[in-house]
């Protein structure tokens, strides 16, 4: 109900813009690599891979916790080996795989942060320290929950879980290696042809430093222009940030809201404005009147 709902807003502001220029744009692949490819008033594609680079030692920081570092390794290597953006389907977020619910309860605003995931695993470990009397209940608590435990005992995922983290932790107990978070990167390469037989050549990619910032940049060739352009993302909460974009020498400012595949995007400046809408795998650009639409599968 809700796709056809997104469809039909997506077809009333085509009709309410009457804009020419419609776009559709088909986006597949996978969690670190995807392909767009575009066909309406322009044809084109765009090649996106991403990497996971080690950019933080994180035993100091797991030490500052003051919880057991090598249990506390062990769970954040289970829930994401240590990936500052790993993101589940159902919402699960940063290296602890923290939900809404919990990360408002532990007060952690950006779960993307590795140091403050890390912070709010420890208080969460010692507010379960208190109910449970061993680490495995512990992790039977922190998999299903603590209500649900003690209502029907631990679910065999649960126990499962519990097994595989108990393996880590005696793993890195004896071995006594030092672990890092690691962020993401992304290499892009974008090129489109238009009907006049004219083209745009992107190369670049995006970082993200630690959860807090994002910058996407690169250099752009084009028949009729070319320079560098970059976009930066100041993030107050996980879904929450100001963005400022610099592009052909003129500066635009924003804020972009987002919930994993969901959300809404506007910058303005420079004469004109940039806007983008998503609604789970649909989701309509507009840039100068121009509307693209796209449905993106796979990601």
């Amino acid at each position: 109900m809700r796709n056809i709902l997104v469809v039909m807003i997506i077809l009333a502001s085509l009709v309410i813009f009457a804009d020419p220029l419609a776009d559709i744009i088909w986006m597949v692949g996978s969690e670190d690599s995807y392909l767009y490819l575009y066909g309406g008033t322009f044809f084109g594609l765009e090649y996106v891979r991403a990497f996971e680079v080690p950019v933080l030692p994180s035993d100091p920081f797991l030490h500052m916790t003051g919880c057991d570092v090598n249990f506390l390794k062990a769970i954040i290597r289970n829930e994401s080996n240590f990936r500052v953006h790993a993101t589940s389907p159902t919402g699960a977020l940063g290296v602890g795989q923290i939900v809404r619910s919990t990360a408002k309860w532990l007060k952690v605003s950006n779960p993307y942060n590795p140091i403050s995931s890390s912070f709010a695993i420890c208080k969460y470990i010692k507010y379960l320290s208190r109910k449970f009397k061993d680490k495995t209940e512990i992790l039977w608590a922190y998999h299903d929950g603590e209500g649900a435990v003690r209502k029907r005992g631990p679910s065999t995922v649960a126990k499962n879980y519990a097994k595989t983290v108990m393996h880590f932790y005696e793993e890195y107990k004896n071995a006594r290696k030092w672990t890092w978070f690691k962020d993401r990167v992304l290499l892009k390469i974008r090129l489109d042809y238009f009907p006049v037989l004219s083209y745009d050549l992107r190369v670049g990619g995006a970082i993200s430093l630690l959860g807090v910032v994002d910058l996407d940049g690169g250099y752009f060739l084009s028949d009729a222009e070319k320079g560098p352009f970059l976009k930066t993302y100041l993030r107050i909460f996980h879904d929450l940030a100001l963005v400022f974009d610099v592009e052909d020498g003129k500066k635009y400012i924003g804020t972009s809201f987002w919930d994993i595949n969901r959300g809404i995007e506007v910058i303005v400046g420079s004469g004109y404005g940039k806007a983008r809408l998503q609604v789970g795998n649909f989701g309509m650009d507009l840039t100068r009147g121009r509307i693209s639409i796209f449905y993106r599968k796979g990601l």
